[in-house]
């Protein structure tokens, strides 16, 4: 795992004791206009892009990711990130929505579909796309903001959240 120069810069500056300025006025956040969306499956992944413009949204892109039965599940991996990094250079989203496990049959059926989310996940981080943050990870309100905070505080990257009411 890699950093960026920014991020060496600033590490740099907390070893050498510098304090980061603190912006006066926070900037209003940013309306991303392209959006992937994922809905990630070993056998079917479901993936379309979203333009985001005035007078109304543009599906410009949607398919599925399909994979024999009779195939192993490496081999699914690799179509389903080979699939997407294509997808993210041709259209280039600026953002990308993965949806959670929300309903597992069995402990094999939820490490499964973990599996295809992870590929999906990949694809879009080596484009730069997402960071991720599951909510579940917070047990209150404050937990969430400080965990929020911390994540802002070190990457200008956008901030994929996972909320799960």
């Amino acid at each position: 795992m890699g950093i960026s120069a920014k991020q060496f810069s600033d590490l740099q500056e907390r070893v050498r004791g510098v304090r980061r300025k603190e912006a006066a006025v926070a900037t209003p956040p940013r309306r991303y206009e392209t959006i992937l969306g994922i809905d990630p499956s070993l056998r079917g992944t479901g993936y379309g892009i979203l333009r985001l413009a005035k007078p109304h949204d543009t599906a410009v892109v949607h398919g599925t990711i399909s994979c024999p039965a009779g195939w192993e599940r490496s081999r699914c991996l690799v179509r389903i990130a080979e699939h997407l990094r294509a997808v993210i250079r041709e259209h280039q989203p600026e953002v990308c929505a993965i949806e959670g496990l929300f309903f597992a049959q069995n402990l094999q059926t939820a490490l499964i579909m973990g599996e295809a989310r992870g590929a999906a996940l990949v694809a879009a981080a080596e484009a730069g796309i997402l960071g991720c943050m599951p909510s579940l990870n917070a047990r209150t309100p404050q937990k969430f903001r400080e965990d929020l905070e911390w994540i802002r505080a070190r990457t200008d990257r956008p901030i994929g959240i996972n909320l799960t009411l």
